[in-house]
Formats: C-alpha cells, sequence, structure tokens
C-alpha cells in the first residue's frame, strides 16, 4: 500500500479528499459541526484539484453554513466567493450558481430578504440551471433554485401561492427516493403554513417531517431553517408532553425531537450583527465505493 500510495500520490489524496469531504457533510449534517470542521480543513488547500464538482461544492457550501451556524457572517460569504473563483477557474458554472444560491439563503438568515432577492434576480443563473433541470445533481441536493425560490417567498410574506407547488415538490420528492430534498421541502412547508397563520397545519405537517427524518437522524435540516422552526418543535413537544403520549404508544419519537431543540442552542446569531459583512443523509455506497 505504501508503495502504491508513493507511486500514486494524486490518486488516492482524491480518493482520501473524497471521502473526508463526504464525512464533512454527514457530520455537519449530525452537528457535529467541530468535526465536521476538522475533514474539510484537512483537504481545504487542494480542493482545486483533488474533488469533482460536486465536491467542490459540498466542501466550500458546509464551510460556508458552519460559518453562518455561529454567526461568522463574512467567513461564510468568503468560502462562497471562493467558491465562485473556482468556477469561473475550473469554467463550471454549476460552482458559481450554487454559490450564489447560498448567498441568498444567508442573507434570508440575516434578515435581509431585499438582499436575497438582488442576489438571484442579478446572478442570471437560469440558463446553467436548465442544463441540470431533469436531473439531481449530488452538489444540489438538496437545495434547489425551485426550493431556494419558495425559501424566498415564504420570506417576502408571499407563502399563500408557494403552498400547493411545495406538494407538488414533495410528492415528486417521495417518489424519487430524495430523503434530503423531501425533509427540506417538508419544512418549508411548514414555514409557508406558519406564514399564513395556519399553524394546526404547520403543526401537523411538522410533526410528520420529525416521524420521517428520525431513521436517518437529520438535525442540522432543522436547525437551519432558522427561530420559526424552533418556536414550532418547541410547541409540538409541549403538546406532547402535556397529552401523556410518552406513556403510550408514541407519535413522535420525543428523544430525538429532544436533540434537534437541543441542537438549536441557547443562542442564536444576531442576524444585524454583520461583522464587516460585505453590501438521506449518508447514501447507500456500493461495496467498490
Amino acid at each position: 500500500v505504501q508503495v502504491k500510495i508513493e507511486n500514486e500520490p494524486a490518486r488516492y489524496s482524491i480518493a482520501a479528499a473524497a471521502v473526508s469531504i463526504t464525512k464533512a457533510e454527514i457530520l455537519y449534517e449530525m452537528n457535529e459541526i467541530g468535526e465536521a470542521e476538522k475533514h474539510l480543513h484537512s483537504f481545504r488547500s487542494m480542493l482545486e484539484v483533488a474533488s469533482p464538482p460536486d465536491g467542490v461544492i459540498i466542501a466550500l457550501r458546509t464551510l460556508a453554513r458552519i460559518h453562518a451556524s455561529r454567526g461568522e457572517w463574512t467567513s461564510a460569504i468568503n468560502s462562497l466567493t471562493d467558491l465562485e473563483r473556482l468556477g469561473v477557474e475550473l469554467d463550471i458554472e454549476r460552482c458559481g450558481a450554487t454559490a450564489r444560491l447560498e448567498k441568498s439563503r444567508i442573507s434570508i438568515l440575516r434578515g435581509d430578504v431585499e438582499e436575497a432577492v438582488q442576489i438571484i434576480r442579478n446572478s442570471n443563473d437560469e440558463k446553467v440551471w436548465r442544463r441540470f433541470s431533469n436531473r439531481c445533481m449530488r452538489g444540489n441536493d438538496p437545495d434547489t433554485p425551485e426550493l431556494s425560490s419558495f425559501r424566498i417567498a415564504i420570506a417576502k410574506g408571499q407563502a399563500r401561492e408557494s403552498i400547493e407547488t411545495l406538494k407538488t415538490a414533495i410528492k415528486i420528492a417521495e417518489t424519487s427516493g430524495r430523503k434530503r430534498q423531501l425533509i427540506v421541502s417538508r419544512l418549508l412547508l411548514v414555514k409557508a403554513y406558519e406564514s399564513c397563520g395556519e399553524r394546526r397545519s404547520a403543526l401537523r405537517a411538522l410533526k410528520e417531517t420529525v416521524v420521517t427524518a428520525q431513521a436517518s437522524g437529520f438535525i442540522r435540516s432543522f436547525i437551519d431553517e432558522g427561530e420559526p422552526i424552533r418556536k414550532l418543535l418547541s410547541e409540538l413537544q409541549g403538546a406532547f408532553l402535556s397529552s401523556g403520549q410518552r406513556d403510550h404508544n408514541e407519535e413522535i419519537p420525543l428523544e430525538y425531537l429532544q436533540r434537534i431543540l437541543q441542537g438549536f442552542g441557547g443562542v442564536t446569531p444576531s442576524p444585524k450583527d454583520t461583522s464587516g459583512l460585505l453590501p438521506a443523509l449518508q447514501e447507500v455506497l456500493t461495496d467498490r465505493e
């Protein structure tokens, strides 16, 4: 093995980078932020040569989300700007288009909906996404342009028209086996219901999402949708405990629900703290993989 590594270092570096990026993505979803960051930094300097496009996208987007989870908005944007730069240098337009989707999502997290709209409006990426309209690329699962448009509509208070389209997106994700898109789509539907004042529908949809997500152990997908989801999860937990269902046949996994809530922590990054900001989890692998 040592001889092989010495004779073909690039080959084994590429394999090691791919494994490390996949681990980081999984660890991030499990809310193991520190460990995820270690894996990403171990191969950060060789992303340009040691990763396919989807690996580059996943690595830098995950790194951006790690920074955003700490309220390090400038560092988050810098990671995405690096992704845009690599897209230009490697002539991979999807890298830049994905970076702009994520920048828009971060703007919504910070409470600047207008900035999120402007990023998408000025991106001129429709032609890029049209080429991938019938394919689910790993680097863009689950955050597709369609889900990005739903997120913006909800943030703008225009959720009503998104509800039926989101239901269609959920059915497509279910039938195609795209578990991560299914969870994120359902969470956006929850936020859409809540935005429209349909609290009971929001709680019912959230309960179904928690039950569906439990088997794969999704954590960050809930946390990354922000304070509205945290409040609804707390309400769902309170209703569950007060009903006494925990003593009978549990309808929702209480321990899992508590783990998600603990993941939110006691401090939510302040949207106004810009710090100088400029204007199925692990997929099944074959033995060979």
